[in-house]
Formats: C-alpha cells, sequence, structure tokens
C-alpha cells in the first residue's frame, strides 16, 4: 500500500499542543512531545515517585456529551485493563486549565506490530500465532465482562519492553465531536462483513455497531493473516472496492495450505461459520500452532536488536532517557507510524514509512463526499490512542515471552482451551463443564451439566473417550447433570449425579455398563432431592459421597449395594429441607471427614462413628449477612493440618479443626473483586504443591492465587473462563486444570496465570 498522510482539518490546522507548564498533571514532569495528531498530542513524561517514564495523550476539548463518552469509556479500559494482555490505563482526568481529558498509560516501549510490519515486512508465522493467541485471551476476558474491541487491528497490538503483546484502544476514539456527529473509528481491512450492514453501498452509512464477539474475532483473524502474508487478506484501491471484497470474495490463499483451512473458519462471511467465542478461536489457535511448527523452519526471525526506524536520521539504538535530540526524532518516527497524520510535535517529524502494511488510514480521496473531513478526525483519533503506550518510540526487540518475576524472564505458557463439552451439548445451556480429574496417563476425565463424560488430552481433543451412558439412562432429561468426578485407584471413575447414583464407569472399556452406587436415591423422601453434589475416595479405599438428601454416605465400591455407614447430621441440623444439602468433602490426614452443608456449616466426623457428635465450625454460617448465603461449596486439606473452606457469602477461611471456634484468617478477594452480591460465590479450592499457595474460583469467573500466610493480598489471577469456575485440579506437570459454566475446559500455568501482582 502506497504511503498516506492525512492532515488535519484548516480550522485544527493552527492548533498547537500544550506546552509543558499548562500539563499540570499531578505527579509527572519532564513532558516531551511525541507526535501530534489533529485531535491529541502524544507525550513522554516522567513519573518521579515510581521512578519511570509514562505515556501521555491529551485530546483536544470536547463537550458535555464528549466529556460523558470519555468517562465511560476510561472505565471500560480501567475493567478491560487488568488483564495482563491488555494495555494499562493508569489513570485519566482533565487538565486543570484547559479543561481537556488526558490518559495517563503504562510505557510499551516494543512499538506496534503495525510498525514492525512496516520494518520488517510479514513476522513468523510462529510468532504471529503466538502474539494471536495472547490478544485471543484478551478478547476473552473483555468479552465475558460485556466489553467489545471494535477495533482489532495490528496497530492496535503492541509489544512492552519485556515482549509481552497487549491489546489497546478499546474505544477511546470513540468519542463525539463538538458538532454532536458520534464518530467510531474502524479499520475498514480488519472489519467483519456483517459491520457492514450486508451492503457495499458506498453512501450508506456503515453500521459500527457490532452486536456479538464474533466481529472482534475476525479481525483478530484478519490482523493474524497480516501479520503472517505481510498484507491485509483483501485489498483494493477504493473503499467501495474494498467492502465488496470483504462482503463476496473467498479469502486469499496464504501459500501455505495448512494454514488455509484455519483462515477460510476464521475469515467466513458469515459469523454463525466462524468460532463462536475466543475460547472456540483459542482452541484453533493452540491447534494452529501445532501445525506451523510442524512445517519447521518457522522459528522467531525477529532480531535481538531495535527494528530499523524508517524514515528518521540518527542512530536505530535506544537513546538514554535523557538523550533528548536523536530521541525526539526517534520518537515521533514511531508514532507517525501508527497515527499516519502529519507531525506537530516541537521537533518535527516525517510521515509514515513507505509500504506501511495493513495501515488502517485511508487517502481522504477515497472518502464519499461530505464525510472526507469525519474520516480524517477519527481515523487520526483512533490511532493516535494505539500510539499512546509507545510514547517512548524506540522500537525493542519483540519476544512474545512471559511476564517478568523478580526481574528474572520466565518462557509464556499459553492456556490450552477445550470447548468440547460446549460441541457436545445439544442444549447450549447444558454445556457447563462441573467436575474435573487427571488419571494415571495424563488424560483428564471432564463430567457436563449435560450427563457427558469426555476423556482426553485437551490438547488433542479429537482423540477423546466421549460417554454418554448416564445420559442415555436418565428418566427425566433435566435431571441428567453430572456434578463431580473423581479417579479410583483402579482407574475407574466415580461420577456424581442429579439422579441420585454414583456411577462407576470405566474408561479404558467404555462400552461395559458401569456399576451404580444408589443410596442417595434411595433415600431421599422426595425424588427432586437426591442430587449427589461430592464424591471423593478416603485413604482405605471406600467411596464418601454427599447430596441433596442432606446425608454422607460411606460406600465400598467394590460393593456398592448399600453404604456402610450413613451420616445424617446435615439434615437433623438445617432448619428446612432445602438447607441440608451436602455439597463438598475432604479428608483429614487423621481419617476424620469435612463435609459442607448448604446451612453453612462444616461438620468434622469419623467414619464407622456417624452418630457420634460430630465437631462443628460455622464461620460461613455466622459471616453471612443473608442466610441463604452462607453455603459450603468448597473444602481442602491443607498443609499443617490445617482446612480451607469456600462459601456463597464470598470468603475462603481458614481455621483449625481443633479450634473450629476460632477463624485464622479470612480471605475476601473473591467478594472484594464481585460486580454483585450474587456474583461472589466461591465454588471450588486447591492448595498448589509445590508453592503452598491456593487457587480458588468461583461465581466471579475469576480464578485467584493467594497465600493462606497472607490472605490479604491477590497474588495473581487467572481470567480465561468467561462464566462461572465449577472445579480445579492440579496437575502433575504443576499446571492446573479448570471447569467453567462456558463449557470449556483450560489448562494453565499458575507460574504465568496473569500479570503479576494484582493488588
Amino acid at each position: 500500500m502506497a504511503p498516506v498522510s492525512v492532515g488535519r482539518p484548516a480550522s485544527e490546522s493552527q492548533h498547537q499542543p500544550p506546552s509543558a507548564p499548562d500539563l499540570d498533571i499531578d505527579g509527572l514532569s519532564d513532558f516531551r512531545p511525541i507526535g501530534t495528531g489533529g485531535f491529541a498530542t502524544v507525550y513522554s513524561a516522567l513519573e518521579a515517585n515510581a521512578g519511570r517514564r509514562v505515556a501521555v495523550k491529551v485530546l483536544a476539548a470536547v463537550d458535555a456529551s464528549g466529556r460523558r463518552r470519555f468517562d465511560r469509556e476510561c472505565l471500560t479500559m480501567g475493567t478491560a485493563g487488568e488483564h495482563q494482555h491488555v494495555v494499562t490505563l493508569l489513570r485519566a482526568g482533565y487538565l486543570h486549565h484547559t479543561g481537556q481529558p488526558y490518559l495517563v498509560m503504562e510505557h510499551m516501549a516494543g512499538g506496534s506490530l503495525a510498525h514492525r510490519l512496516a520494518t520488517e515486512g510479514a513476522i513468523p508465522w510462529t510468532d504471529a500465532v503466538e502474539a494471536a493467541l495472547a490478544i485471543a485471551s484478551a478478547l476473552g476476558f473483555t468479552h465475558g465482562r460485556g466489553i467489545l474491541h471494535k477495533d482489532v487491528k495490528p496497530g492496535n497490538i503492541l509489544v512492552s519492553g519485556a515482549g509481552t503483546v497487549k491489546l489497546t484502544d478499546f474505544g477511546i476514539s470513540a468519542i463525539r465531536e463538538a458538532s454532536g456527529t458520534s464518530q467510531l473509528a474502524y479499520s475498514i481491512h480488519y472489519t467483519a462483513p456483517e459491520i457492514f450492514g450486508g451492503t457495499a453501498d458506498p453512501d450508506a452509512e456503515l453500521i459500527i455497531d457490532p452486536r456479538d464477539e464474533r466481529s472482534d474475532l475476525y479481525s483478530l483473524a484478519a490482523s493474524l493473516y497480516t501479520l503472517g502474508v505481510g498484507r491485509p487478506p483483501f485489498q483494493a484501491p477504493t473503499h467501495v472496492a474494498l467492502m465488496r471484497q470483504i462482503l463476496l470474495d473467498p479469502v486469499p490463499p496464504t501459500g501455505i495450505p495448512a494454514l488455509d483451512g484455519f483462515f477460510v473458519r476464521a475469515l467466513a462471511k458469515e459469523p454463525t461459520q466462524r468460532p463462536l467465542t475466543a475460547a472456540d478461536l483459542t482452541a484453533e489457535l493452540l491447534r494452529l500452532r501445532d501445525t506451523v511448527a510442524q512445517l519447521g523452519g518457522l522459528t522467531s526471525q525477529w532480531p535481538s536488536g531495535p527494528a530499523p526506524l524508517v524514515g528518521s536520521a540518527g542512530p536505530t539504538g535506544p537513546a538514554p532517557l535523557g538523550h533528548d535530540a536523536t530521541r525526539a526524532d526517534h520518537t515521533i518516527t514511531t508514532v507517525q507510524s501508527l497515527v499516519g497524520g502529519e507531525s506537530g510535535g516541537q521537533s518535527g517529524g516525517t510521515g509514515p514509512p513507505s509500504g506501511v502494511a495493513g495501515s488502517s488510514v485511508e487517502p481522504d480521496s477515497l472518502a464519499p463526499p461530505g464525510r472526507r473531513s469525519r474520516r480524517r478526525w477519527f481515523m487520526m483519533a483512533a490511532t493516535a490512542f494505539a500510539a499512546v503506550a509507545v510514547a517512548a518510540g524506540v522500537v525493542a526487540a519483540v519476544q512474545l515471552s512471559g511476564r517478568d518475576r523478580d526481574g528474572e524472564e520466565e518462557a509464556s505458557s499459553t492456556p490450552i482451551v477445550d470447548p468440547s463439552h460446549r460441541q457436545q451439548a445439544a442444549d447450549p445451556d447444558d454445556d457447563a463443564v462441573l467436575g474435573v480429574t487427571q488419571l494415571s496417563d495424563g488424560r483428564l476425565a471432564s463430567v457436563s451439566a449435560d450427563g457427558t463424560v469426555i476423556v482426553a488430552d485437551p490438547a488433542q481433543p479429537q482423540d477423546a473417550v466421549v460417554w454418554s451412558g448416564y445420559r442415555d439412562t436418565v428418566n427425566d432429561p433435566a435431571g441428567d447433570a453430572l456434578y463431580a468426578v473423581t479417579v479410583l485407584d483402579d482407574g475407574r471413575l466415580a461420577l456424581a449425579g442429579a439422579d441420585g447414583t454414583v456411577q462407576l464407569w470405566d474408561p479404558a472399556h467404555p462400552d461395559e455398563p458401569p456399576t451404580a452406587f444408589t443410596g442417595h436415591r434411595d433415600n431421599a423422601k422426595d425424588p427432586s432431592n437426591d442430587d449427589v453434589y461430592a464424591v471423593i475416595q478416603l485413604a482405605n479405599g471406600r467411596m464418601a459421597s454427599g447430596g441433596d438428601d442432606g446425608t454422607v454416605q460411606v460406600w465400598d465400591p467394590d460393593q456398592p449395594g448399600s453404604a456402610t455407614d450413613r451420616y445424617t447430621q446435615h439434615h437433623e441440623r438445617a432448619g428446612s429441607n432445602d438447607g441440608d444439602a451436602v455439597w463438598s468433602l475432604a479428608e483429614l490426614p487423621d481419617g476424620r471427614i469435612a463435609s459442607g452443608s448448604a446451612d453453612g456449616e462444616v461438620h468434622l466426623w469419623t467414619p464407622g462413628r456417624p452418630g457420634s457428635t460430630a465437631v462443628i465450625y460455622t464461620g460461613h454460617f455466622e459471616a453471612a449477612a443473608n442466610p441463604d448465603d452462607d453455603a459450603v461449596r468448597a473444602i481442602v486439606s491443607l498443609a499443617g493440618d490445617l482446612i480451607a473452606s469456600g462459601g456463597a457469602d464470598g470468603t475462603v477461611r481458614i481455621w483449625d479443626p481443633a479450634r473450629t471456634d476460632q477463624t485464622i484468617a479470612t480471605f475476601t478477594g473473591h467478594a472484594d473483586r464481585a460486580t454483585g452480591s450474587d456474583t461472589d460465590s466461591v465454588r471450588t479450592i486447591i492448595q498448589l504443591a509445590d508453592s503452598g499457595w491456593i487457587a480458588s474460583a468461583g461465581m466471579d469467573t475469576e480464578i485467584l492465587l493467594w497465600d493462606p500466610a497472607n490472605p490479604t493480598i491477590v497474588i495473581d489471577a487467572y481470567p480465561g473462563h468467561t462464566e462461572q469456575v465449577t472445579a480445579l485440579e492440579q496437575l502433575a506437570n504443576g499446571r492446573i486444570a479448570s471447569t467453567s459454566d462456558d463449557g470449556t475446559v483450560q489448562v494453565w500455568d499458575p507460574a504465568h496465570a496473569g500479570a503479576g501482582s494484582v493488588n
């Protein structure tokens, strides 16, 4: 694509960036203009108390409606920035003297992938796919919070100095002009067909209002194509021709047949033919990563030193922060490669480098009459925002690595996302995955709300063993949910379900009928209250199961005809039949069983003596503001003979089974981060074998990592799921498998969960 330069409207041509004394932003000094678009100026600044450079974007003054939109978009960026692959908005406000809106963001020294395309050409597919995986993770997080990006493109994919790929520009460019005309920046090369409203009429208003996440996923796929091929999938000399191509033409081949199948699906004209969610796209990208790795010769070709800056004078290496002259030249050139407009900075500058692949800025002569000046404004506003995080401007080496912890760079660890349950469910409302366990051969067994068991390596889901025998035997289709699964010493799976039974099924012989334990069904007075919610194997080889009938039953998996013990005190102590359900079980080192109930209590009792008085812990019951929010949904026995229990009150409580009248520590991270009182319930807890940290999760969709010795701090968070998390399992290799109502099983590394400390 030929170089283009989008100038400023005549009325704005005399607009000068604020001088340093006018930038009265508390805590910031040493402002250096590094680039100017028609309606925004980007500075680098020193944040002295943090000892770092930050990027500051100052927008031109806007009217009251624009201020409201600016405030709303700042909230959006604040939420999105919780993810490790989203550029962090540090703060925002209005200048005291002029009232202009400003944004302070983290400094992204590595530049954008659009600039890397412009300076180096196509990116090796191995690295391009890794970048796409990182951005897909960010989109999964933001989509789960109701945020659509609306402008995913290489220019909005930035790289930190440490090599972390991050997404920026979550709609801040959607600011109303003083005229009241609403404008939204959209990069036409990466725009999904449905955004055009199904028409190629050049006079028709574009519908810049994607109604679901698939338009963002299309844009990400188009960006991946651009990174690997070196140009967007569709190119044409006019907007009309380009729109027609996007609406009608097939995707041009990449030259690598193994990749073309992916792009045919991901760039399909019909949204229903594409991956439906970010999790689905991630699963396809993981398979694509394996494919390109097998092709050979596709290792990273990015140099270890800074990329050459086209059009800049002076050295190409990084200049010290105090080096003014050469740094100004470099930074303005870098910003211009992203902004695509004239430089209005104090040091002058150049236009964008030639051959910018996939530039979203179009020649103004291609715009329909009456829309040219508007495009000039909103294209510059959007791309200028992308440049905020590149304030220093020197392009560092791009290394797709994980975050830097304790000064040491760690390798990235991309989660594995397996949406197989979603694909098996006949009803989308029944695809929630409710339990997971690891077999001795390393495979995972997971169970879902539609009564399906899947045994597979999540990285190779095509080799799965799928068993729907439980679902097939349930008389009531609404009662076929499988709530829990555990693997027995002999390799069989114990499956706890809504029909009041525990089924013992052997994945090595999937066609053989299972053995059933029916004790909870036989015990329940009301057939609708016989669900089995928890099942564990005890150290002596027996099983313990708890359910909606308010009992815990201990039985022999080799002789499951009847229970050897039946513990009924939850049922007897509950104020109502609806408050006696047993939700969670754990075995203590001394052989006692801890059972948590909907009545907010944890009972400690000894198998073989189920009638004796149990020791009772009431911490969740006493803490719950609403008596309906005290159910104990999770229990785990910790190192040091302590117990951690999680409840619907949004807390995890650590306590000593020898002192049940006292809570040692309370973790409130889920309640603190939840968006409402009904979204803080804790569903599952595990303790990590190597670090001793606790991983807990629930209805707030995030998996939080924290230290039981310091429960006031969230160490890290894994935000990969889009709906509530139902189960956690630490695997033999130290990674964690998590399940969710979003229909996926995800496998991820707790050492690379999120973006480091989140407090």
